[in-house]
């Protein structure tokens, strides 16, 4: 009829009126799910936890009417803390009711109550069939998958590699030093006499600070700092490059064949092969 929800509209019937819809929506809804019917469980969801917030609430200002308790801030709380709980969706449920009433004034109360109903559900779902996350889901299969990377070889997507940061392992790390800006890179492809492949030299693990630059000048070649990182080849998939440029933290890779270095790729290059290769696929399946 208009009037404010306040304490002073209930008595003891009340609180427990409330209590008995809440279950009883317990009950219809699992019988129309349950039966195969044509039903969703977010709106029963907010349904259920309103009428428990305010079973709360109602209860609370019968027992203490002195407080003056407001029961649809209650309503609200136990709106989206039952939906947190039983979907495990607690940020969810909070944003969905502040989005409701059009203010962050619940936002505290919500996230205590919301995380005690997450907790108290002991990892229980209403959505028994949901897959934990979208690296086992079908539908994302290409897009989640590292072990796509596994199965895609170096060869079917380059013939060709860069060769900009490739150097010598005679060149002095004051010379490297003052060439890289030039070349935009901070890890080197280290070579020997004859092309074949040495090693890896990071800038960012080894330089020489300006103020001992004239006494250091030449003394330091790249060979004597080279890191020992294990080469690549063009049958090898772009899991197993990931893999080594992870371990041994650089940002380049060489491709090595009949011990001679062909070139090397970056982090950028092993991505952009992976999503071509899932575009590729994508376009395969909707062709299907």
């Amino acid at each position: 009829n208009g009037e404010v929800l306040t304490s002073t509209s209930f008595g003891f019937s009340g609180p427990f009126f409330l209590l008995a819809v809440a279950i009883f929506k317990v009950f219809s809804t699992s019988l129309t799910v349950g039966s195969g019917s044509s039903g969703g469980l977010l709106g029963p969801s907010f349904a259920i936890g309103g009428m428990l917030g305010a079973f709360v609430g109602t209860m609370a200002s019968v027992l203490f009417p002195e407080l003056n308790i407001i029961v649809f801030p209650f309503l609200l709380v136990g709106m989206g803390s039952f939906f947190a709980g039983v979907a495990r969706a607690p940020i969810a449920g909070m944003i969905m009711v502040c989005d409701m009433i059009g203010s962050y004034a619940l936002l505290p109360a919500l996230m205590i109550v919301a995380m005690i109903a997450v907790v108290l559900s002991h990892k229980i779902s209403i959505y028994r069939n949901q897959i934990k996350n979208r690296f086992l889901s079908p539908s994302h299969h290409w897009d989640m998958n590292q072990d796509i990377m596994d199965r895609i070889r170096i060869q079917d997507h380059f013939t060709e590699f860069r060769k900009y940061a490739m150097v010598s392992e005679h060149l002095s790390l004051t010379q490297l030093q003052s060439n890289a800006p030039g070349i935009q890179a901070s890890d080197f492809i280290l070579l020997g006499s004859n092309e074949e492949y040495k090693g890896i030299v990071s800038l960012r693990k080894n330089r020489i600070l300006p103020e001992y630059e004239a006494e250091l000048k030449n003394l330091i070649t790249c060979g004597e700092i080279v890191q020992d990182v294990p080469p690549v080849c063009q049958k090898d998939t772009l899991g197993k490059a990931l893999r080594i440029l992870l371990e041994y933290d650089v940002d380049k890779l060489a491709i090595v064949e009949e011990n001679r270095c062909l070139g090397y790729l970056r982090y950028i290059d092993l991505f952009n092969a992976y999503q071509n290769e899932v575009k590729n696929k994508n376009k395969k399946s909707k062709a299907v």
